[in-house]
């Protein structure tokens, strides 16, 4: 049961505006698991990974396919990975610290207010540049810090930059993948960690896998209907969660 609840928090919550990490490490606490179950969550990105490919599958040929998109993706991943470097470097400390877990939270509820009537200039992917790929770099680099959204930074920065909303949710998504991919073959030597049963394993990556697809699918309605600003409610009632559970 503790590997289904796991393999589900991690399939909504990485795709959905309201951090996969701060939510599994939330949930690990409430289950009182006190082992090093890192490998683990690692793992469930594959699930996850697995589940955007699939969904994403006819516009990562479109978009990959088009010489013309090579300079911004490629500025994308050296722009967020240099930047995800520097943070981890300089604040490695506050990534176990239940403070900064519970101030993200908070932050990312305030960028998410972001979402509220961003400009109409209608921009589409055929309009991105490489200074959008510059800005978008930075978002995602942000998002490393705990408790920080990178969909929910990434659309709202997008958002913001005048992208329709049905764009936003792709260029998020589409031109993030190199970076997802190497972040994912960074970590994937924590696997080798991984003392679990294979069903343990089988069921959190079955349930994340189906979970990550359902959440996709949710979170493109809820951007092109306007909706996405919400999650900021949710995410300030974790932050009011992670002060209950930090507090007593």
């Amino acid at each position: 049961m503790d590997s289904v609840l796991f393999g589900i928090v991690q399939g909504l919550a990485e795709f959905l505006p309201v951090s996969s990490s701060g939510h599994l490490f939330v949930l690990q606490y409430l289950l009182k698991i006190k082992d090093d179950i890192l490998p683990f969550f690692v793992f469930l990105h594959i699930a996850t990974l697995a589940a955007m490919l699939i969904f994403f599958w006819p516009r990562i040929k479109r978009v990959y396919g088009d010489k013309k998109n090579f300079m911004p993706v490629v500025t994308v991943t050296f722009v967020t990975g240099a930047g995800a470097l520097l943070i981890k470097k300089f604040l490695e400390g506050m990534f176990t610290n239940p403070f900064f877990l519970m101030a993200g939270f908070l932050v990312n509820a305030v960028i998410l207010l972001g979402a509220i009537k961003p400009p109409q200039d209608r921009r589409t992917v055929a309009d991105f540049t490489v200074k959008d790929a510059i800005y978008l770099g930075l978002a995602q680099a942000a998002a490393v810090l705990p408790a920080i959204s990178r969909s929910g930074t990434t659309i709202v920065m997008l958002l913001r930059r005048g992208f329709k909303s049905e764009e936003a949710f792709n260029i998020s998504f589409l031109l993030s993948m190199p970076v997802i991919v190497l972040a994912f073959l960074v970590e994937a030597g924590d696997i080798a960690r991984l003392h679990m049963s294979a069903a343990y394993l089988a069921a959190g990556f079955i349930t994340a896998f189906i979970s990550g697809l359902a959440a996709l699918k949710l979170l493109e309605k809820i951007v092109a209907k306007g909706k996405f600003q919400y999650f900021s409610i949710y995410c300030f009632c974790m932050f009011l969660t992670m002060i209950f559970l930090t507090g007593r």
